[in-house]
């Protein structure tokens, strides 16, 4: 199997400040994407994107056509972590979570699917075959976090200890921030859609009763 360039050594966490090289696993095929999504990934790939796409709805609006349009590495590529219409889009798709077959590193290890269970916050990135936190990367962007940068923007592939790495993480007081934050967006939605629907059946059901005025006058 393919070992990533961008894994850990099995013992040592990358630091918050470490840049990780990154290598993108090829897809054996584009998974029913159009010439014109292939081109943008290769693009992204390649850092030259502004030759691609005109504005950042130009740039989300390609995202969410591709094959893993929550994938953390998008995040990162373009900075849209603040971007409202990129948190919305995020939300509405849900995190980044392929069942597909995780790359192993050196001592046989991998990525796990069973970690996903009961953990609506954990993605997997198959670009850069690391963890993150949806909610942290998505609602934790003040400068006080800036050091808890691992789920966040770094990623996390160690394996060995991965299932300690992710408990310590929902545990911590930025995780439990990120999460009642991501809460509040969605119950914020829901009751902006419940408003919504409320004001368009108020003005069906007067339009309703003037068209039973006028067929009794």
């Amino acid at each position: 199997m393919p070992t990533p360039a961008s894994e850990a050594t099995p013992d040592t966490e990358p630091k918050d400040d470490q840049e990780i090289p990154v290598t993108v696993e090829e897809e054996e095929a584009t998974g029913g994407e159009t010439v014109d999504n292939v081109e943008f990934e290769e693009a992204i790939e390649e850092g030259d994107v502004e030759e691609t796409v005109s504005s950042v709805e130009e740039v989300i609006s390609k995202i969410a056509s591709l094959k893993y349009p929550t994938d953390p590495a998008h995040n990162q590529a373009f900075d849209l972590k603040c971007n409202v219409s990129y948190v919305k889009m995020c939300v509405v798709r849900g995190p980044c979570q392929p069942i597909l077959r995780f790359p192993q590193n050196t001592e046989g290890r991998s990525f796990q699917k069973m970690w996903y269970e009961n953990k609506p916050w954990l993605e997997y990135s198959p670009e850069k075959d690391s963890m993150y936190c949806f909610s942290c990367r998505l609602f934790l962007n003040e400068q006080k976090y800036s050091n808890k940068s691992a789920w966040r923007v770094a990623g996390v592939n160690n394996w060995k200890r991965g299932l300690d790495k992710m408990q310590e993480h929902a545990d911590s007081e930025a995780h439990l921030t990120s999460m009642e934050r991501w809460n509040t967006y969605k119950k914020n939605a829901l009751q902006a859609a419940f408003e919504v629907s409320d004001v368009q059946g108020k003005a069906i059901r007067e339009q309703e009763i003037q068209r039973n005025r006028e067929i009794l006058t």
